[in-house]
């Protein structure tokens, strides 16, 4: 009896209370998250400081061009206008050559027929309708290989001596006059 340990029994074990209150329940977090609340609080500050940002420049730049007015300086501003309005012009003709280049891309897909009735469409609607029309297409499919009928052989006094000696014809010829 020396030997032997006494274990302690499990159910006699008890933790203490300030143990189990002092123990915080947080869910495995890891060191480099930000908790949701705090990030869209910042977010949310973020884009009013961004706001007012715009804001302050919107003013500015109306005061610099009332200030240009009144010193008579309407060829500097006619210059900005005017280099504002070229590179907007740039963009839209590039939009315009894309879209152009799009719906070409799109009707030469189709015959002369469709193309006049569809060339009509914006170019949304004719996007949609071009792929509704690609799903729809059927596969062509090899039709002298198609299907696994028989054709009757010739008859008897039809074939010619070359096919009475040949075993393929000969054994087909057979097996149409046999009953199954």
């Amino acid at each position: 009896m020396e030997n032997e340990k006494v274990a302690p029994d499990v159910k006699q074990e008890t933790t203490p209370a300030e143990e189990v209150k002092a123990q915080s329940v947080q869910p495995d977090a890891k060191p480099d998250q930000i908790p949701y609340a705090r990030f869209k609080e910042i977010v949310a500050s973020n884009n009013e400081l961004k706001s007012k940002l715009d804001e302050f420049e919107n003013a500015a730049e109306k005061q610099r061009v009332s200030e240009l007015e009144k010193k008579g300086e309407y060829e500097t501003l006619l210059g900005e206008v005017t280099k504002k309005y070229e590179v907007a012009k740039q963009k839209a003709d590039q939009l315009d050559a894309y879209i152009a280049q799009d719906r070409d891309n799109i009707l030469s897909n189709y015959d002369t027929e469709e193309r006049d009735i569809i060339e009509a469409l914006p170019l949304d609607k004719l996007k949609k309708y071009h792929t509704n029309n690609l799903s729809k297409q059927k596969l062509s499919v090899d039709a002298s290989r198609a299907g696994v009928g028989q054709t009757t052989p010739k008859s008897f006094h039809e074939m010619t001596e070359d096919e009475r000696r040949d075993p393929a014809t000969w054994g087909a010829y057979l097996k149409s006059i046999t009953r199954s």
